[in-house]
């Protein structure tokens, strides 16, 4: 407020005496400044039409008998009339005052100056007021004022929003520093999210920091044109009367009768990343022109932080998620037992994730209809508050009409993410019961077929999902349905296993049970916990009269739920086949396994059945009854290790009530007997106590060669294993009990050399003279057993293989990524080296930048080593020369206490390796040697040419017939024991103390000479030493004499043009800045489908294009043969992480010539592109 005293300040004005009120009014309207005279009551009696204007008003007349009470509000008014008596009361005039008035047009601001209006005798009998419009003044004071204080803000603000952890934060504190420094009355922030814009925070009418991040305001016409507006100009803030709101139910809103101002935020390459909306609703005036121009300003800067930042959250997000997998893949891949496996995986990809509900479900498909449902099995929650999975709603939950979509994505093993609110309303009053605002599903594919997902819930906020983070849960999805695929191989395993096991007991039991019903029923109980049945049942065929099928009757039912052994008389419970089985007479007559789901069987309480599996009971050619298992799990198929067990144990059973209706005809006739023994596939043998042989049936002769002619002169023992004996005698001994009902295994010789293995149950009876004898059942397990084992190494073998390979694909992946990463760091730490000069302070931070680069490239070498996804360049050379080189550096790194001898083969040993790996494989075996002798020991390096004629085997490795060049690394240390071996090339294994090994040396030394089709095993003895042998190929041709004398290449540089292909960002415009510093023209595109299309135009104009190998859409190797094809002397440098299954053969890169490995630095890049050009096509 302007304090100045004008020039009258003491002055004062008659009241007119002479003159008429029209001459005074004439003079009022003809002033230049606004006049108004008031009497003492503070009535207004004259005004002119500026001041008339002024007060909104259309003519002096509305303002003649009011009062200020009539147009100012009731604080401003009092304050007229406080000034206005202290005049009266004074007789003088007061000091000009500043003030904003307000009108219908908008306002001003005005000086005015109050004088007292005095009569003929000198008594004050009002006031009079002169008013000048100060409105453009104030405004140009107040800007040259504040601009300088507001920028300093922005400042301020930009830099504590940097400082921010995350984007979430870094919002939050751009809404509550813009109106604290910035003066703003209310503001929010909303971001271009998917066709709308979506909350984040605002600040309300007093102040307070709100979440507005369930807002949504779609994106109409007015929206599209606005933002194709603002990405084609600078930033241009914008005024509304009202604004709509909608939230997610759809409801919209609309807010009137207050300003709102809405400025761009945009990104890099006027990218719009959202709107800054504020509004001044408490004071009701426009947006101010000056402070909406430095909110211009904060808007710029916002968007490159928050484009920042969610760079910097997108890097954290993927490490996270790449560090929960890893971890999650860890524990599925070392875990016994899959269930707590699994619950620990869902935790750590949760927090990883930074989710709030992580759950697998698996999915069925209803063979008869069709349909498909869904089940959750397992779930992990981040609050106890949130709602789980965990009742009746989501078992055999049925994928709704709503949820086609989802299905088919997961099918076809996409990913199925989005936004509750956009759901239909089916499923989105599902997941918001649940509290679900945002979702992710990953499909889970056994065998090619859709099994179930993962599914990530979001309850807090509307997130966005990353490409990242789907690739890699992708990834992680294969790796889970990777374990669950082994655990129910190995719980198919272990049931077979059991089944085999029931099966030789049940067959035991029938076999040496006299009594055919008890054995049946005590078969029934052996079968019952093996078989994944709910009940076993055996059914009796009756005659029936007048009938053309007979009659089933139930003979035996076991349940396992209530552990219930029921047996039933011949007729107590008759079953006409033709009424309620018409189909499986027919069927089962014939010899047939029935198999399906039905509603009911044998039932007398009307139980559900919802599938059944039977086999015929086939005696003496006759179908006799029926033998099945039934399950009341509905999701359950029967497998053909359950159609093996049932069709085995019903053949036996079969042959029981066979054999016992033999027995009752052998007391008749002995003639019987001898034909059902003599025609027997099983040895049957009957001995003495001393063990001759008084009986053997044909089957000895068929499979033996033994000839049980002559009873008497040969005794059993004789055929017998000698460490088989003791086993074998405690049988015989008298006071032993009778024998138990178990199978043994004992070895017996054939008369051709080999020894057999036999599965012997032993019986042990009175003859009619008292005499002890022995009925031994045997029977030739040998190749069964042969069979088991090979099986058994296979299936060991394949989880092997699977195992290193799920490793070995997520360290290739890394390591991958990390040269990528390492190129930039390379290339910009060479760049800006170049740009300091000598003896600089920050030189030697430079080069500590580059040398950190160069260690970490070194270990992701080894990654890609034991991945077996580096590019080798293998030439033919001479083993014993790399072995002779390394060994006076070899002594350096060992231990002065430690003797080095080597002992190479007299002759030359070609092998074709890549010279540097094998150096490495070399290396690193004598650094595993010296540690393993701390108080120092001998190490001995030897080669040997080698022929190899028959397989050599040692745990999971087969060498193959050949000619190999060995190299042998023996140490005398302490040496490996047993628990060890079997992980000693498993990757990030190691025995050695934290912080003193990776667990990757041996791993990538496995790795370099499986990819150069080698083999290495090893041999050790606790205390003795340890001794890696590796067997390399011979090469077929000669190795390489003598070195390169090659120079080094040229790093200059030239005007050729080239063809950049290169997916990564980063390294594409790292390879761009270089080669344009060279003076090379450079053309860049993404991928090698863009490029192509440009090749085609530009042919002739290119002199050399730099592809990347592995790029979306077309890759590398792709692009090279379809230019080639078009221009046949094309020079093409290839560049890449590693290769994959995309590595370029020797001619595509002339033998590695053509190739740049990542990471590169500046010279290697420049060197190897000088070289390219200069060389001939």
């Amino acid at each position: 407020m302007s304090t100045t005293q004008p020039e009258h300040a003491h002055a004062s004005t008659h009241a007119p005496s002479g003159l008429t009120e029209r001459l005074l009014d004439l003079l009022l309207q003809n002033l230049p400044c606004a006049v108004f005279v008031k009497d003492r009551e503070g009535v207004y009696r004259q005004a002119n039409q500026r001041w008339a204007e002024l007060l909104g008003q259309h003519h002096p007349d509305a303002i003649r008998g009011h009062t200020d009470v009539d147009f100012f509000v009731p604080e401003r008014a009092h304050a007229h009339r406080f000034d206005e008596e202290r005049i009266l009361l004074s007789g003088e005039t007061l000091p000009e005052r500043i003030e904003w008035i307000d009108h219908s047009g908008g306002g001003n601001w005005c000086s005015i100056n109050r004088i007292p209006l005095r009569d003929a005798q000198g008594a004050v009998t009002g006031v009079v007021g002169i008013v000048r419009d100060v409105t453009d003044q104030m405004v140009n004071e107040k800007r040259e004022r504040t601009t300088t204080q507001d920028l300093k803000a922005v400042v301020e603000i930009a830099d504590r929003l940097i400082a921010s952890p995350d984007l979430d934060t870094l919002l939050r504190k751009a809404v509550e520093l813009a109106r604290m420094l910035l003066r703003i009355e209310r503001c929010s922030i909303l971001l271009n999210r998917d066709d709308h814009l979506v909350g984040t925070y605002g600040t309300d009418l007093k102040g307070r920091t709100t979440d507005e991040r369930d807002k949504i305001i779609p994106m109409d016409a007015a929206w599209d044109n606005r933002f194709r507006t603002w990405s084609r100009k600078s930033s241009q803030w914008i005024v509304e009367r009202d604004i709509q709101r909608s939230s997610p139910d759809a409801r919209t809103a609309t807010v009137r009768d207050f300003w709102v101002a809405t400025t761009p935020i945009k990104g890099s390459h006027n990218r719009m990343i959202g709107v800054f909306c504020n509004d001044a609703v408490i004071s009701g005036h426009p947006p101010d022109e000056h402070l909406q121009d430095v909110i211009a300003v904060f808007c710029s800067l916002l968007g490159n932080i928050i484009e920042r930042q969610r760079s910097m959250d997108e890097l954290r997000k993927r490490d996270q998620v790449l560090d929960g997998v890893a971890r999650s893949s860890s524990q599925l891949l070392t875990g016994d037992d899959l269930d707590p496996s699994i619950r620990e995986s869902l935790r750590v990809l949760g927090e990883s994730m930074q989710v709030d509900r992580v759950s697998l479900f698996d999915c069925r498909q209803d063979p008869l209809t069709g349909e498909w449902n869904m089940s959750q099995r397992y779930e992990w929650v981040q609050h106890p508050a949130l709602p789980t999975l965990s009742d009746e709603r989501w078992q055999e939950l049925p994928f709704l009409p709503d949820f086609t979509d989802m299905l088919e994505r997961l099918s076809a093993g996409a990913i199925y993410d989005g936004l509750t609110s956009r759901l239909p309303p089916g499923p989105r009053r599902l997941m918001e019961s649940l509290q679900v605002v945002s979702f992710l599903r990953v499909p889970i594919h056994l065998d090619n077929r859709l099994w179930g997902f993962i599914g990530f819930d979001d309850a807090r906020a509307a997130r966005e999902w990353s490409g990242n983070e789907k690739a890699i849960l992708l990834a992680m999805a294969g790796n889970l349905g990777g374990a669950i695929s082994r655990d129910a191989t190995g719980r198919q395993l272990a049931a077979r296993d059991r089944i085999l096991s029931a099966v030789a007991k049940a067959n035991h039991e029938l076999l040496t049970n006299p009594d055919v019903l008890l054995a049946i029923g005590q078969t029934l109980r052996i079968m019952a916990p093996s078989v994944p049945a709910t009940r076993i049942f055996l059914c009796e065929n009756q005659a029936g009269t007048g009938r053309e099928q007979p009659l089933m009757a139930p003979r035996f039912l076991y349940d396992k739920v209530s552990t219930q052994h029921r047996s039933f008389a011949p007729s107590e419970i008759c079953l006409p086949y033709e009424t309620f089985f018409p189909r499986w007479h027919a069927v089962m007559a014939s010899g047939k396994i029935v198999s399906g789901r039905v509603l009911e069987f044998l039932t007398e309480d009307a139980n559900r059945v919802n599938s059944v599996l039977m086999a015929p009971l086939i005696v003496e050619k006759k179908f006799w009854g029926i033998l099945g298992f039934d399950t009341t799990d509905a999701g359950y198929d029967w497998t053909e290790s359950d159609t093996s067990a049932l069709s085995t144990i019903a053949g036996s059973i079969s042959a029981a009530i066979a054999r016992h209706r033999a027995e009752k005809s052998l007391r008749q006739s002995e003639e019987h007997f001898r034909s059902l023994i003599e025609n027997a596939s099983d040895l049957i043998i009957m001995v003495d106590s001393r063990g001759d042989v008084l009986y053997a049936s044909p089957s000895v002769n068929r499979e033996l060669a033994i000839d049980p002619a002559t009873p008497g002169k040969l005794n059993f023992f004789s055929l017998i294993h000698s460490e088989d004996w003791n086993e074998l005698r405690a049988m015989f001994d008298p006071s032993h009990a009778a024998p138990d009902h178990h199978l043994h295994l004992f070895r017996i010789r054939h008369p051709a050399g080999e020894w057999r293995n036999l599965e012997c149950a032993f019986q042990r009876i009175r003859d009619e003279h008292g005499n002890t004898r022995f009925i031994i059942n045997a029977r030739d397990i040998t190749e069964r057993q042969r069979t088991e084992d090979a099986l058994r190494r296979s299936e060991d073998l394949l989880r092997h293989s699977q195992k290193m390979e799920a490793v070995g694909r997520l360290a290739g992946g890394v390591a991958h990524d990390f040269n990528n990463l390492l190129t930039a760091i390379l290339g910009y730490s060479d760049m800006l080296a170049a740009q300091i000069p000598e003896g600089h302070a920050w030189r030697k931070e430079i080069t500590e930048i580059g040398r950190a680069a160069e260690r970490a490239h070194s270990l992701t070498r080894q990654l890609l080593a034991f991945s077996r996804r580096q590019v080798l360049e293998p030439k033919s050379i001479d083993l014993n020369q790399i072995v002779a080189d390394l060994e006076r550096m070899l002594k350096r790194l060992i231990n002065e206490d430690i003797a080095l001898t080597t002992e190479l083969a007299p002759e030359a040993c070609p092998v074709k390796v890549d010279p540097g790996q094998i150096e490495q494989v070399v290396i690193n075996l004598c650094l595993n040697a010296r540690d393993a002798m701390p108080g120092g020991g001998q190490l001995r390096i030897s080669t040997t040419n080698r022929l190899i004629t028959e397989p050599i085997t040692q745990g999971l490795v087969t060498v193959k017939p050949g000619r190999y060049i060995l190299l042998k690394v023996a140490d005398t240390g302490h040496g490996i024991r047993e628990d060890v071996k079997p992980h000693v090339f498993e990757p990030f294994f190691t025995t050695k103390e934290v912080g003193k090994g990776t667990g990757l040396g041996l791993s990538m030394v496995y790795g370099i000479i499986e990819q150069s089709s080698g083999y290495i095993l090893f041999d050790s003895t606790v205390g003795a030493g340890t001794e890696f042998t590796i067997y390399l190929p011979l090469a077929d041709e000669p190795a390489a004499s003598g070195t390169s004398d090659r120079p080094p290449p040229s790093t200059a540089g030239g005007a050729e043009r080239i063809l950049l292909i290169e997916d990564d960002k980063i390294v594409r415009e790292l390879s761009t800045r270089i080669l344009r510093d060279k003076g090379y023209q450079v053309t860049t595109r993404e991928n090698g489908a863009e490029a192509l299309a440009y090749f085609r135009e530009h042919a002739n104009d290119i002199d050399l294009v730099l592809t990347d190998i592995i790029m979306p859409q077309m890759s590398g190797l792709t692009f090279a043969r379809a230019a080639r094809a078009i221009r046949p002397d094309l020079r093409i440098l290839f560049i890449s992480g590693y290769a994959e299954d995309h590595q370029p053969d020797a001619h595509e890169t002339s033998n590695g010539r053509n190739y740049i490995q990542k990471p590169f630095t500046v010279s290697s890049l420049c060197g190897k592109v000088r070289e390219i050009l200069d060389s001939p096509v």
